[in-house]
């Protein structure tokens, strides 16, 4: 069944992804959005109805819009997102945020997280 509000668009935008409130990190890709969310292509090992912060990275590798969303299903390749605000702003301007090379598709996925915090007494 179909949840989307608007026509989906497709496009290819390189994203740092977030989840559990900072711990767990994913560079993806949006490959289609619309107004009330999108496609998020990436590894992150999220649940559904999670939260996750998405920040578009630009053409020179700095970041641009930062997104919140939700986790509305899982696929294979990533996970269907729901924007927690619409986001028309964003489908305005498509152009500006397509696939940049800065960002290749072998760091798709690349899952970081912090150091573990040291336990230890001083």
């Amino acid at each position: 069944m179909e949840h989307r509000c608007g026509t989906r668009h497709q496009v290819d935008i390189a994203v740092e992804a977030t989840s559990h409130g900072g711990a767990m990190t994913s560079v993806g890709w949006l490959n289609d959005i619309s107004l009330s969310g999108g496609f998020l292509v990436c590894r992150l090992p999220v649940l559904p109805h999670s939260r996750v912060s998405l920040q578009v990275i630009d053409a020179d590798g700095s970041f641009g819009p930062k997104l919140e969303a939700r986790v509305i299903r899982h696929a294979p390749n990533g996970v269907g997102i729901e924007w927690e605000e619409y986001a028309p702003e964003l489908v305005r301007n498509l152009e500006s945020f397509f696939y940049h090379p800065t960002v290749t598709q072998a760091e798709v996925g690349a899952i970081s997280q912090p150091a573990p915090r040291s336990t230890a007494r001083k």
